[in-house]
């Protein structure tokens, strides 16, 4: 849970839930994250760029902000 609130800045409640309910599912999803991540045929800002895009069109301001504060940190800019 220490690598999503060094993400997060935070535990989300959802991250939470799901380590309540089974931390083997939240090992998995962290695994996941991980492998989608990797830098390979598109960079990590690329991935969080198209991350921004899906949480604003799901109108979800807190990861959108989030997303964008990590492309930029990985050298998005305007």
């Amino acid at each position: 849970m220490a690598y999503l609130k060094d993400i997060y800045g935070e535990i989300p409640e959802w991250v939470q839930k799901m380590n309540d309910y089974h931390p083997k599912v939240l090992e998995y999803y962290t695994n996941l994250w991980n492998e989608v991540m990797k830098e390979e045929n598109i960079s990590k800002k690329e991935k969080e760029l198209i991350l921004v895009g899906i949480n604003a069109a799901r109108r979800y301001e807190k990861d959108l902000l989030n997303h964008a504060k990590r492309a930029i940190n990985l050298g998005a800019n305007v």
